[in-house]
């Protein structure tokens, strides 16, 4: 991948971002794991966004198929419309 050559951690947690929620790549948490790792090592003042999705990761992992799951990801979907909504 062109970001790993280039070191930019901005684009390996954004890879990871995708990887993770399956946009535009193959959904794919052992990839999207592996990313946010990649930004951190590159940038340590990654640390608390990597945290943090990190942490979404081993719930979407152990608790996959629970409600707070689907809950949780229903918010973030419906935060992400909220946001387009304010730009246009």
């Amino acid at each position: 991948m062109h970001a790993k050559s280039q070191s930019n951690a901005q684009a390996m947690f954004n890879l990871g971002y995708m990887h993770e929620h399956g946009q535009g790549l193959p959904l794919d948490l052992h990839l999207a794991k592996r990313y946010y790792d990649q930004a951190l090592e590159i940038n340590p003042a990654a640390k608390l966004p990597v945290t943090l999705a990190l942490a979404s990761l081993w719930i979407r992992k152990n608790y996959a198929d629970s409600f707070m799951v689907s809950l949780f990801i229903c918010f973030s979907c419906l935060s992400s419309l909220s946001i387009e909504v304010k730009i246009r």
